[in-house]
């Protein structure tokens, strides 16, 4: 699977400088104090992979670049300044992205292409509120490796990245996911957790319905290989059951995951026959909460840990800001070990002021960011 080995981020930490952070762990952890770059690292990222999956993140910060460098040995070469350019513009290439001072250059020879500032400002506002000034270029360059396979680059860049931030959840590898939460009106006009939580439980509906089918197919095949333990099974039938074994292993359960957060308060999360998500205290079994109905710590939990099971197969980069906000000590000591046991294949980049949120899960790397601001 595809995923970011190395970052490189200019002038944000400190001006005119470029910080490479190697990020080539299942977990890593950004701490630092607040205002130090934390956010503005994983904003960074979600939106030059955003924009290399042909997307955008509306992010409002300009003047900077980044370089992100991915296993399969491609680099994303990605500028944002906050000027436009001429029409017959031409990005800068990067002869040498494995030099310290090639974003650097890739930086100067942006700027040096850009225009006089417009005086008239027009601001880009997206759907769920975020926005940009139209002034601003995005600009971004892919280099191949002779690893990348022939063609590959016509399909995108193999990764795709899921950015928490400021309690909301920002995709980029679906294109209509604004378009889908703006339909939702019986919620407010803005991207809440509601909206993100009820297509996360949709979808995970649908993802239920065909591991309880290839669940009761494994059982059916159990039944037959125990049919004919002392007689040799025919041919024909044989093949055919190993075909269908294929494809009828049961995958882990999500909602064992999530109820060992809510075990520890004598709760558990169940799914209903409506195909929703609800909750019940175990001593009372015939009460039960709707989903919408839960706190905003709960809502949070249940939509992080969603996404990380309902994208576990996708080469996914997941960037969260300060996850354990909202939640209890008990909670964000377990949050990163149930994230990596639904998606043990997955790469997470972590920001948080959280000591409970570290040392609890196989794979993490602590980079203090500070240490890129010359502030320890």
């Amino acid at each position: 699977m595809n995923r970011i080995t190395k970052v490189g981020i200019h002038n944000i930490f400190t001006d005119d400088e470029t910080a490479f952070i190697d990020v080539d762990s299942p977990i890593t952890i950004f701490t630092g104090y607040n205002g130090i770059g934390k956010s503005t690292a994983l904003g960074i990222i979600h939106s030059t992979i955003s924009l290399a999956n042909r997307g955008e993140y509306l992010f409002p910060r300009s003047n900077w670049a980044s370089q992100i460098f991915l296993l399969d040995g491609r680099i994303l070469n990605h500028g944002k300044v906050a000027r436009p350019v001429s029409d017959d513009f031409s990005p800068p290439q990067i002869k040498n992205p494995q030099k310290e001072d090639s974003l650097k250059q890739y930086f100067t020879d942006l700027n040096s292409r850009i225009l006089p500032i417009n005086k008239k400002n027009k601001t880009l506002v997206s759907k769920d509120g975020e926005k940009r000034d139209l002034r601003s270029t995005n600009v971004l360059t892919i280099a191949d490796s002779s690893r990348v396979k022939k063609g590959a680059a016509a399909t995108g860049i193999g990764v795709q990245s899921l950015l928490y931030c400021d309690e909301l959840f920002n995709f980029n590898q679906d294109v209509d996911q604004s378009e889908r939460l703006e339909e939702l009106d019986i919620f407010s006009k803005k991207n809440t957790l509601d909206k993100t939580l009820y297509l996360l439980i949709i979808e995970f509906s649908m993802v239920e319905t065909k591991t309880n089918f290839n669940s009761e197919l494994h059982d059916l095949i159990k039944q037959i290989d125990e049919l004919f333990s002392d007689s040799e099974m025919p041919l024909s039938l044989r093949e055919r059951v190993e075909d269908l074994r294929s494809i009828s292993t049961p995958e882990s359960s999500f909602l064992t995951e999530v109820n060992i957060f809510f075990s520890m308060t004598g709760r558990e999360i169940f799914y209903t026959d409506e195909k929703m998500l609800q909750l019940r205290v175990k001593s009372r079994p015939k009460e039960s909460v709707e989903w919408f109905n839960l706190s905003k710590g709960e809502k949070t939990l249940l939509c992080l840990l969603l996404a990380a099971y309902l994208n576990k197969d996708k080469d996914t980069v997941f960037l969260l800001d300060e996850p354990d906000l909202s939640l209890h000590i008990k909670w964000q000591k377990q949050l990163l070990k149930s994230l990596r046991a639904l998606a043990p294949k997955s790469q997470f980049i972590i920001s948080t002021h959280s000591p409970a949120m570290i040392g609890n899960a196989e794979g993490e790397k602590i980079i203090n960011v500070g240490s890129f601001a010359r502030v320890k």
